[in-house]
């Protein structure tokens, strides 16, 4: 109740209340809840009974009815005091009423007559007729044109950041045009979604939608774009460049040439047979070129290919690599290097072209981004090389295991075809069986014997005649072993409440071969070898492990339950719970989105004053 009275609060204060706000489709918001949301301004808040009734596309549809209404006020017309940069509604509105009224537009109410593209120009040609109070205010135009999936909306927004460093007075605008698409009229509007670095009130971002078929610019844009260019006439701020990013395109289209000062034509190293380029019209057009994704297989040889069709359509043989406007660069790779050279290049030739007395502050080399890997290529494997190596030992281990079954299965029966008691037959499992002296009715299953212990490795051998003895030694009263040459006596129980002896370190009661070889490979005793049960024989005593964990509220608040906690306590062992305003990095607001979370279910943190009155009293030097 509170977010959305401040949502719409906040669309009010900037007058926006004509966009509509629709919630619901769950069941939490109740009937009274809901009365009260739409008394308020809330267009729909849709009740489990509207999704029994409507059901999910019904709702959808009904919300796209609602949706469709007319956002400008009646007899809207731009005015050239009112398009300045610091106006953006009134901007908005402009583009929309181009939009809504140039020939041909599909979006002009069916109730209206479209006027034609000559009325449209007739504004625009009286706004751009105002005295000019601002030095170069005529913004240059550059447009971004390429297949579809380029990668054009990450250069742009790379392009977008790097311009905004570079020039920190200047402002931009951006037309970004998106596909309707022709089975149902829509558009997505997505490529503000890639853009990180429109969120700054130096840039204005508009999207439009083609609203036809077969092309990669709308009907609107070159007004857009005029109108755009009037920003400022009459002494306000206006834009000083303009990014217009067409949507994908095909072989044979070149349209955005004819509206913008410079063209930039985007593909990618995947074209096909070289042969494909001949196909392109943009690259007889463009001004630059760029081949993004340049981290991809057969990124140099594309290069090459592009530059020799380059050298073809401008009949220019003599022209280099580093001569020629064509770029490889790794677009979504932040501060490429190959990006930042296309940068540099792209303003160089915009400043020549229109005569700009722009002063840059920009530097940057010769530079082709370079194939790079998160995981270098030596290295790619080595996830799967650890999982073989274990997948192989533990296939060793259930290999021998099953060599030690039958080893022991042999073993008794030698004993029990000799006697036990006949001292002179026994022998050490480390050895083979001597079959010289024992009777020939044994040879063959002696001959098995020392065929299967053979198969063995010595090490494991070891361990075998060492298991009884090791495991006695978790029996006795005390267990002793060193640790940097200092011995330790350790006592193996621990005694309970009702005086009963518990063993802290539970050992097997194994006697088959096979099932000790397998725990010995496995799991061992702790301070061996796979080491599962510890590094070292046992575990460490006299230091309480308890973690005291704790956050609520604000920092001294916290810090009283920490030295609660901690009264008496052994050892410190402090963990922290933030509240979500802190792990998100926000600052404590008085927003309802933010003032409900501050302190709650963890500690407010937002300065480092608050974190010295958190942990105030405790010695941190070692955690």
């Amino acid at each position: 109740m509170e977010y959305f009275h401040y949502m719409l609060d906040l669309l009010r204060e900037k007058g926006s209340g004509h966009i509509q706000v629709f919630a619901g489709g769950g069941g939490v918001i109740i009937q009274s809840e809901i009365q009260e949301l739409t008394d308020y301004g809330i267009s729909r808040v849709y009740s489990p009974e509207d999704g029994r009734k409507l059901g999910l596309t019904g709702m959808i549809a009904d919300m796209l009815k609602r949706s469709d209404f007319q956002v400008l006020p009646d007899k809207f017309e731009p005015h050239a005091d009112k398009l300045v940069t610091e106006n953006v509604q009134h901007i908005a509105h402009s583009l929309t009423w181009i939009e809504q009224y140039v020939k041909g537009s599909q979006m002009a109410p069916e109730n209206k007559v479209v006027e034609p593209l000559e009325a449209v120009q007739k504004v625009l040609n009286k706004l751009h007729s105002q005295d000019s109070l601002v030095e170069n205010s005529q913004a240059p135009v550059i447009g971004l044109t390429g297949t579809g999936g380029a990668g054009k909306s990450c250069l742009a927004d790379e392009l977008l950041r790097s311009f905004l460093e570079e020039f920190p007075e200047k402002r931009i605008a951006i037309l970004s045009v998106d596909p309707s698409k022709r089975k149902t009229g829509g558009a997505l509007l997505g490529d503000r979604m890639r853009m990180n670095s429109i969120n700054d009130p130096r840039v204005y971002m508009r999207s439009l939608a083609t609203r036809r078929s077969h092309l990669a610019t709308s009907t609107a844009l070159e007004g857009a774009v005029s109108l755009l260019q009037a920003t400022g006439k009459s002494g306000g701020g206006g834009f000083d460049l303009i990014l217009v990013e067409t949507a994908g395109i095909g072989q044979s289209d070149s349209e955005i040439s004819d509206f913008v000062d410079l063209s930039v034509y985007v593909m990618t190293p995947e074209f096909g047979a070289a042969t494909q380029l001949e196909k392109i019209d943009m690259i007889d057009f463009a001004d630059c070129i760029v081949i993004n994704k340049f981290d991809k297989p057969g990124a140099q040889d594309a290069l090459l290919a592009v530059g020799k069709q380059y050298k073809r359509s401008r009949n220019d043989f003599d022209a280099t690599t580093e001569t020629m406007p064509i770029f490889g660069v790794v677009a979504n790779r932040f501060n490429d290097s190959g990006t930042n050279w296309f940068y540099h290049n792209l303003i160089e030739i915009l400043i020549k072209k229109k005569s700009l007395n722009w002063k840059r502050s920009h530097e940057a080399e010769f530079a082709i981004s370079e194939i790079t890997e998160l995981i270098p290529s030596d290295r790619k494997e080595y996830l799967r090389q650890i999982a073989d190596c274990v997948r192989t030992y533990k296939k060793e281990i259930r290999k021998n295991a099953k060599t030690a079954a039958e080893c022991g299965q042999l073993y008794g029966t030698l004993k029990q075809m000799l006697g036990e008691t006949e001292n002179k037959n026994s022998w050490n499992i480390l050895q083979p069986c001597p079959i010289e002296n024992i009777p020939e009715t044994a040879h063959t299953v002696a001959e098995l014997y020392n065929e299967k212990i053979s198969k063995l490795p010595k090490s494991l051998r070891v361990q075998l005649s060492e298991f009884h003895e090791n495991n006695q030694a978790y029996l006795g009263e005390n267990f002793s072993f060193y640790i940097r040459n200092k011995e330790l006596n350790i006592s193996n129980h621990s005694i309970s409440l009702s005086g009963l002896k518990i063993p802290k370190i539970a050992t097997p009661k194994f006697n088959d071969w096979g099932e000790i070889a397998s725990w010995l490979g496995l799991e061992n005793f702790p301070g061996s070898f796979p080491f599962t049960g510890g590094v070292f024989p046992f575990k460490r005593e006299g230091e309480d492990p308890t973690r005291m964990f704790a956050g609520e509220g604000i920092a001294e608040r916290t810090n009283r339950r920490f030295h609660l906690l901690a009264c008496d306590q052994p050892a410190t062992r402090l963990s922290t719970a933030f509240d979500s305003v802190t792990l998100y990095g926000s600052n404590p607001n008085l927003r309802p989105d933010i003032f409900g979370k501050i302190g709650n279910a963890g500690v407010s943190i937002c300065c480092l004053d608050d974190a010295k009155k958190l942990y105030s009293g405790f010695d941190l030097s070692t955690s």
